[in-house]
């Protein structure tokens, strides 16, 4: 949530220092867009967390008492019940 509220030159001084300069990828499309990776970065984790939160429990609940270990519930029930509104937060 700080990252969020960092102002994007911000992010452009610390894509030229860490891009261009310290990995010597020069004025180049990748360290631009690595620059703006880390632009969209924090919005894109608060937008996941939110869209696995909104899963119900009782689906992971049901899942779990059929047996299910926790990595299976997550895998095949809250990512999948997830990714709508995570692509929809991209």
């Amino acid at each position: 949530a700080n990252l969020a509220g960092v102002p994007s030159i911000v992010y452009g001084i610390l894509g030229l220092a860490a891009f261009v300069r310290a990995m010597a990828l020069g004025r180049s499309i990748l360290a631009g867009a690595l620059t703006m990776t880390l632009l969209v970065l924090p919005v894109m984790i608060i937008a996941a967390r939110e869209a696995i939160r909104s899963v119900p429990s009782s689906l992971r609940t049901a899942f779990l008492a059929m047996g299910a270990t926790k990595w299976q519930t997550i895998w095949h029930i809250v990512i999948p019940a997830s990714l709508p509104s995570i692509f929809t937060g991209a």
